[in-house]
């Protein structure tokens, strides 16, 4: 995974954000911000538009650890 692919993830997100595929470009595209700037909130706050966004998405499950209880 690397940062080269944070604008497709970006381009599916917003170009088809009702399909199947943006929950898993929101997710990746997370992982792509944190893995260029190892800081957290990259990571976390993009999550968390997956968790509004895609309540129901098995990617929101993934990243359910990050959620408080």
């Amino acid at each position: 995974m690397n940062r080269g692919l944070l604008p497709v993830y970006r381009e599916v997100l917003e170009r088809f954000p009702t399909s199947a595929v943006a929950p898993e470009a929101q997710y990746f595209a997370a992982v792509a911000m944190y893995k260029h700037s190892h800081q957290a909130p990259d990571l976390v706050d993009t999550w968390r538009r997956l968790q509004t966004q895609y309540p129901n998405s098995i990617w929101r499950v993934k990243q359910s650890f990050t959620e408080e209880g």
